[in-house]
């Protein structure tokens, strides 16, 4: 993890990504945090072992996230919920939707 004042925390990111480390992805992870990730890993891998070691289909899982780093988690959810922290940051990308109650 990298820390860095907002205002420059960009700066800091594309420093990192010109060192191109293999399998590595960088993702905000809140208003002053950028998290190294396994390109390869992540929430959503960690989600579908799970749901597979629990005998429970991709499409009955539920997942919330509020950062960069909870996209993949939110890509492999059956249902999801993503939307903004208290201190105004947010994901900056990915999917918004509301599972159906049922």
């Amino acid at each position: 993890m990298a820390v860095a004042p907002a205002d420059k925390l960009d700066e800091v990111r594309a420093e990192y990504e010109k060192l191109v480390i293999n399998d590595v992805q960088f993702q905000y992870s809140s208003d002053n945090f950028i998290d190294f990730v396994s390109k390869n890993g992540g929430k959503g891998e960690a989600l579908r072992k799970v749901a597979a070691l629990l005998n429970v289909p991709m499409e009955k899982t539920i997942a919330m996230g509020d950062h960069q780093n909870d996209v993949s988690m939110l890509k492999a959810a059956g249902r999801q919920r993503a939307g903004g922290s208290k201190e105004g940051g947010g994901l900056r990308h990915g999917k918004q939707r509301r599972g159906r109650r049922g």
